[in-house]
């Protein structure tokens, strides 16, 4: 069974420990890679550890559970709550939580909640499609990115500059060629010798200045051997065209 990561969220340091106790003891397919005391920290580490589960805690300082996932945008893990009150349980529905636990939890109704987790981790991962995960070290901080969480990569001398589309620039201490065998995913192009660009998120091609531009608008670069590559692609339809004149976008081969 592929294994899955998680991190817990609770203000209570003794809460944390039990529950990563018992994630470890009844649950081999689930690995919890940190724990936060706050919202601002779980933040910060989702951000960061792309984890596929976050349990989460609704009675915490400066912000509740419940509060953290109301304003989340692009909420890209499964949510787990566990508290010891249960009158949040509906208002924790209508946030599209994978599950509601009760403390003191139950080591039964934790497997059978993981069992379900699990699944629909499955079911989402099926839709969303390419779900490689890699590994990165950045000045000594670990992080999970799934390959379609890049935008582009930058050659950096020695350094790859990795962005994401959450506008995060990760620096990297190997070189381009090195990161981009590591992802061995055929969606992302060499388009220069300073610049690898996930082929899903080019919008355009400007052929005048032999530029990408990408789903944020940001311009790349591309060279011009790679220029038959990607008007291949513009081809099967899967990139658009720029006119440079007007910067009107629009299909290949469509009036």
């Amino acid at each position: 069974m592929k294994r899955i990561t998680a991190i817990v969220v609770d203000d209570e340091a003794f809460a944390r420990r039990i529950l990563i106790q018992d994630i470890e003891d009844h649950c081999d397919h689930i690995e919890v890679i940190a724990e936060a005391e706050n919202a601002i920290e779980a933040r910060k580490m989702i951000q960061r550890l792309s984890p596929d589960i976050v349990f989460l805690d609704v009675q915490m300082p400066y912000e509740s559970g419940l509060t953290m996932l109301e304003f989340m945008e692009n909420r890209d893990f499964l949510p787990v709550i566990y508290s010891s009150h249960q009158e949040f349980a509906l208002e924790a529905i209508k946030l599209r939580v994978a599950d509601y636990l009760l403390k003191p939890l139950d080591p039964q109704a934790l497997r059978a909640s993981m069992r379900r987790v699990y699944d629909d981790h499955l079911k989402r991962e099926e839709l969303l499609g390419d779900t490689q995960r890699i590994e990165l070290y950045t000045s000594g901080k670990r992080h999970y990115i799934r390959s379609r969480d890049i935008l582009y990569m930058k050659a950096s001398g020695s350094y790859s500059e990795i962005y994401l589309k959450n506008n995060e620039r990760l620096l990297m201490s190997r070189n381009l060629k090195f990161v981009h065998e590591m992802i061995e995913d055929e969606g992302f192009i060499r388009v220069h010798n300073s610049y690898v660009v996930n082929q899903s998120y080019i919008k355009g091609l400007d052929v005048k200045s032999n530029t990408c531009r990408l789903v944020n608008d940001q311009m790349v670069p591309y060279s011009s051997r790679k220029k038959v590559l990607l008007q291949k692609q513009l081809r099967k339809g899967s990139i658009m065209s720029v006119q440079p004149e007007s910067c009107a976008v629009q299909k290949k081969g469509r009036a």
